[in-house]
């Protein structure tokens, strides 16, 4: 007796009609933009969820732009240490307990989902 296997349907990310992705993804894109427009290399987030989100959906639209939970050393220490000279580099600080030192605050960015906002998240440029 042969059994089929049913076919595993994977939802396609579309790009919306501004070039950001939609849904979810537009969180990562407005982090993106935010980082080239004030020179940061690199992303630093507070919680695993929130580094979880922004390395995801930063991957699905190839943008590059680093994404590390610096307050969690141990659960990262199977990865390589991170480069010296890019830690060193302006990066955005989203939504941290503590502002860091000497950070310019640049405002806020909102999650949105179906056009409503979910969350809102500060952002901080550390040079």
């Amino acid at each position: 007796m042969k059994t089929s296997v049913p076919k595993l349907t994977v939802p396609q990310v579309r790009l919306a009609p501004s070039g950001s992705l939609s849904r979810t993804a537009s969180r990562a894109s407005k982090v993106s933009v935010t980082a080239a427009a004030n020179g940061a290399q690199w992303v630093d987030t507070p919680s695993y969820s929130l580094n979880g989100w922004l390395g995801y959906y930063g991957r699905i639209a190839h943008d590059p732009l680093p994404v590390v939970e610096t307050n969690a050393p141990f659960r990262y220490q199977y990865m390589p240490p991170m480069d010296e000279a890019l830690a060193a580099a302006p990066h955005l600080s989203i939504d941290p307990a503590t502002p860091p030192p000497g950070a310019i605050d640049l405002g806020t960015i909102t999650r949105d989902y179906a056009g409503a906002p979910l969350a809102t998240y500060r952002v901080y440029l550390v040079k």
